[in-house]
C-alpha cells in the first residue's frame, strides 16, 4: 500500500487552491495515485460533481500514474474522470471543440503531433521565386528558416512574436524582419489549419477570454485539476488554469520540484510555482522525506538548495553508507573514470554514467549514432531510424514510423490532414502491420554495402508500394563517394561496450531511479562544472538543474568524475568532507 506519514497525510486531506513541493525520491507518482483513488471513491462517485483532470508534462509519467491508481483501485480509471498530458486536455478539451469560434470555419484544425513537423513543410511564401532566394535574411545575409525554424516559432499572449520564448539578438538581426518572418509562418499555417501545441495553447487561452461560457463549461465538467510536473508548466498554461479558476474551478493541485525543471528551454517557468507555493492564497505543501537515497547523496545535491527549503531526510536505511566518491582522470582521458567506476559498480545492477550533452556521452560510449545522410533526400536516414528501433527492440515505434514512410512514398500528393487519417486507418490493419514488419526485418540486412543497400532497398519498397515512379532514394555522390563502398554495419551498427552501464545525457534520466551514478563534471564553465556547485537564492541555473537531477537518482552510490588538475582543497571546499578521491 502506502506510507501515509504526516506529511502525505496533509496533501490528501488537502482541497482548495495546493502546492506541493515534492522531493526527489518523494514516492510524488504513488502519493497522486493514492489521493486520486481515494477522490475517486469517497468523493467523485457522481457524475453530476464534475470530473478530475489529472494531467503531467508527458505521456510516460501519465502512464506511471495510470499504472499506480491501477494497483490501488484494481480497475481503471473511467469517465468522467481523466489522465492526460497537459497538451492533450488543451488540444481536446478547448481548442478543438472551440476553433471554430476563432477561425469562422467549422473544419478542426490539424494539431502536429511534434512541433518539430512544422520543419518539413514548404512554406511558399518565404521565398522569393523571381530573385530565386530566401525572403527574409539576417545581418549576415543567412535565410532566418536555418537559424529560427519554423517550430521554434510563438506568438505570445501580448502578440509578439519569439524563437523558443526568447527574442533575437538584435545585432544578429533586424527585429522588424524577424517579426515578418514570424507572421508569414504564423499566417501561413492558420489559413491551413496546422497549429503546434504551442500554438494550440495560446489559442486556447484567447477562446477562455474571449468566451467566458466556454470557461464556465470548462470548469463545471473538471472541477478538479492535478497537474503533475508543474514545475514545467509555461506560463501561458499557468494561465489557462488561473482562468478556469477565475470561472468557478476550486480545486486544482500544482505538484512538481522547481530544483528538477529542465525544460526552461521550452518554456517552462518554474518560477511562477514558486511564486504560488508562497502564495497566501494557495496552500503551500511538501514532501520532503526521501524514500530513495543515503542521506550522503541527499545531503550532496542539497548543496544546490536554497538553506531556507525544507530539509531533506532519508527515509530508508541501508547497510553499507558510501562515500561520494570523486574519480579523477587526466584531462582527455575520461575512460580512465569508467574504469574506476567499473569496480565501484560491479555489485549492482543499475548503474548509468550520465554527462551534460550527447556528444561527450556519445564519444565515452563509443556508440556514436552516424547522422549523415548519404541520400539526396531525408527517406533513407528515416528508413535507418526504424531499423534502429527495430534492432533496440522498439518493435511498435519501428512499424509506427515505418508505416509513415510507406504511406509518404505511396500517397505523394495527399494533404496532412489525409494522411493523418490514412495513418489512423493502417494502424488497426494487422495484416498490414506484419507485413512491414516482414518488410523491415528484410531491409535491416547490413552485411551489405552502402550502395548495395540502396538499390535493395529501393527495388523492394517500389514492389511493396506497387510505384508507377522510381522511388527517391538516390545516393550523393561527389566526397560522399568513398562510402558507397563501405559496409552498412561499419556505417550505422553501434559497437559493444566493455562496461557494464549505459552512458547517457542526464535528460534521459530524468523520473528514473537507479543503484549508481557517475556524473561527469568538469574544472571550467564550458559544461556543467564543480563550480556550479552553490547554494540558490532564486531560480537554478540550467547548468545547476542538470546537476540535481543526476546526482538525486542513485539509491546507494554516487560518483563524481572530474579532471585531475582540480586541487583537492577546492573539490572540498564544494563537496564538503564525506567524499573519497580515487
Amino acid at each position: 500500500m502506502i506510507d501515509l506519514n504526516p506529511q502525505r497525510q496533509a496533501y490528501i486531506n488537502a482541497r482548495g487552491k495546493v502546492v506541493l513541493n515534492a522531493c526527489p525520491g518523494s514516492g510524488k507518482t504513488t502519493t497522486i495515485a493514492y489521493k486520486l483513488h481515494t477522490l475517486v471513491e469517497k468523493e467523485y462517485k457522481s457524475i453530476n460533481k464534475g470530473g478530475i483532470a489529472c494531467l503531467s508534462f508527458t505521456n510516460v509519467a501519465k502512464d506511471e500514474i495510470n499504472q499506480k491508481y491501477i494497483e490501488f483501485s484494481k480497475k481503471t480509471l473511467s469517465y468522467p474522470n481523466i489522465t492526460s498530458t497537459i497538451d492533450s486536455f488543451i488540444n481536446t478539451y478547448i481548442t478543438l471543440p472551440f476553433y471554430y469560434l476563432f477561425s469562422g470555419r467549422y473544419e478542426r484544425p490539424n494539431i502536429l503531433d511534434k512541433n518539430s513537423d512544422l520543419d518539413s513543410f514548404h512554406i511558399n511564401e518565404l521565398w522569393d521565386y523571381k530573385k530565386r532566394k530566401h525572403k527574409h535574411l539576417n545581418r549576415e545575409n543567412n535565410p532566418l528558416i536555418y537559424i529560427y525554424k519554423p517550430s521554434s516559432i510563438v506568438k505570445d499572449l501580448d502578440g509578439n512574436y519569439t524563437s523558443n520564448g526568447n527574442i533575437p539578438d538584435a545585432l544578429k538581426v533586424d527585429i522588424n524582419v524577424f517579426n515578418d518572418y514570424a507572421k508569414t509562418i504564423k499566417t501561413w499555417q492558420f489559413e491551413k489549419g496546422i497549429l503546434t501545441n504551442s500554438d494550440s495553447t495560446v489559442l486556447a487561452y484567447n477562446i477562455l477570454c474571449k468566451y467566458p461560457q466556454v470557461t464556465i463549461a470548462l470548469a463545471k465538467r473538471f472541477s478538479y485539476i492535478m497537474v503533475d510536473e508543474a514545475q514545467d508548466t509555461s506560463e501561458i498554461q499557468h494561465s489557462i488554469f488561473d482562468k478556469l479558476i477565475e470561472n468557478g474551478m476550486e480545486n486544482i493541485e500544482l505538484i512538481g520540484d522547481p530544483y528538477q525543471s529542465l525544460y526552461m528551454w521550452r518554456n517552462a517557468k518554474p518560477k511562477v510555482f514558486i511564486t504560488k507555493y508562497s502564495d497566501p492564497y494557495w496552500q503551500g505543501l511538501d514532501l520532503s522525506d526521501n524514500w530513495r537515497s543515503t542521506q550522503k547523496i541527499i545531503d550532496t545535491y542539497s548543496l544546490l538548495r536554497n538553506s531556507k527549503d525544507e530539509i531533506i531526510s532519508a527515509k530508508k536505511q541501508s547497510d553499507i553508507e558510501h562515500p561520494i566518491y570523486v574519480l579523477t582522470f587526466e584531462e582527455g582521458n575520461e575512460t580512465e573514470a569508467l574504469d574506476k567506476y567499473h569496480k565501484l559498480c560491479i555489485c549492482y545492477k543499475e548503474n548509468q554514467v550520465v554527462t551534460r550533452g550527447i556528444d561527450l556521452s556519445e564519444k565515452l560510449s563509443g556508440t556514436s549514432q552516424n547522422n549523415n545522410n548519404y541520400w539526396k533526400n531525408p527517406l533513407g536516414l528515416k528508413i535507418i531510424n526504424s531499423i534502429t528501433d527495430l534492432n533496440n527492440g522498439n518493435i511498435k515505434s519501428a512499424i509506427d514510423n515505418f508505416r509513415s514512410i510507406i504511406i509518404d512514398i505511396t500517397y505523394k500528393k495527399i494533404s496532412y490532414k489525409e494522411k493523418r487519417e490514412k495513418l489512423k486507418e493502417l494502424k488497426g490493419d494487422y495484416n498490414l502491420n506484419a507485413k512491414l514488419n516482414k518488410l523491415l526485418i528484410e531491409i535491416a540486412d547490413f552485411n551489405i554495402i552502402l550502395a548495395e543497400w540502396t538499390k535493395k532497398t529501393t527495388e523492394k519498397l517500389s514492389d511493396f508500394s506497387e510505384l508507377t515512379s522510381p522511388l527517391e532514394l538516390e545516393l550523393k555522390k561527389g566526397s560522399f563517394s568513398p562510402n558507397h563502398k563501405i559496409l552498412m554495419s561499419d556505417l550505422f551498427l553501434e559497437k559493444k561496450m566493455k562496461w557494464n552501464f549505459p552512458i547517457s545525457t542526464i535528460h534521459k534520466v530524468k523520473g528514473m531511479t537507479l543503484d549508481t551514478t557517475l556524473l561527469f563534471l568538469h574544472k571550467n564553465r564550458h559544461s556543467i562544472s564543480l563550480a556550479d556547485i552553490t547554494p540558490c537564492n532564486g531560480e537554478l541555473t540550467e547548468n545547476q538543474t542538470m546537476i540535481y537531477v543526476a546526482m538525486s537518482r542513485p539509491r546507494y552510490l554516487l560518483a563524481i568524475a572530474i579532471e585531475n588538475t582540480v586541487g583537492t582543497d577546492k573539490i572540498i571546499e564544494k563537496l564538503g568532507n564525506n567524499i573519497k578521491i580515487i
